[in-house]
């Protein structure tokens, strides 16, 4: 397994960057071919969601589920960035994330998104571990970029 991290600012402020990327169900819109399942309720400790992806049989259900839970506090004086962290619990993909939402000098939000991400089960993964990471740093880049131009687009929004 190896961890990638990557890192990004937004002239969006940080409660609207969270805003999107905890949107779990709404991640469809940014991962190809991928439906979201998500528990019911708000986010939090121990509450769940998966991303199934694929075309008609072929598919597979990337299963997380939240470690860490700690959104964002007031904007202004004294506001603190947020954090979430998930554990990969599905039968196919193994691994965690780590993303951090802090307001960024000058305004705006920064992210950093860490995600170690592997085939299960154990001995795919020396074979597989190259390919694996080549494509989900390119696909969580994508997505992320994304979010984060969506969480531009609402602020821009909001202003006019």
């Amino acid at each position: 397994m190896t961890a990638f991290s990557l890192h990004r600012t937004s002239p969006a402020s940080p409660a609207e960057v969270w805003d999107v990327l905890t949107d779990f169900a709404g991640h469809e819109r940014w991962i190809p071919l991928t439906t979201m399942r998500v528990d019911p309720g708000e986010p939090r400790v121990g509450w769940g969601w998966a991303g199934v992806s694929g075309i008609g049989p072929l598919g597979f259900a990337d299963a997380m589920v939240l470690t860490r839970w700690e959104p964002p506090t007031a904007e202004g004086e004294g506001a603190a960035g947020g954090r979430f962290a998930m554990l990969k619990v599905g039968r196919l993909l193994d691994g965690w994330a780590d993303v951090r939402v802090e307001p960024a000098p000058g305004g705006g939000a920064a992210v950093t998104w860490t995600e170690d991400i592997s085939l299960r089960p154990r001995p795919l993964r020396r074979v597989s571990q190259p390919a694996v990471d080549r494509a989900a740093r390119a696909m969580f880049a994508s997505a992320l970029d994304a979010m984060l131009e969506e969480a531009a687009r609402r602020t821009a929004g909001t202003a006019a």
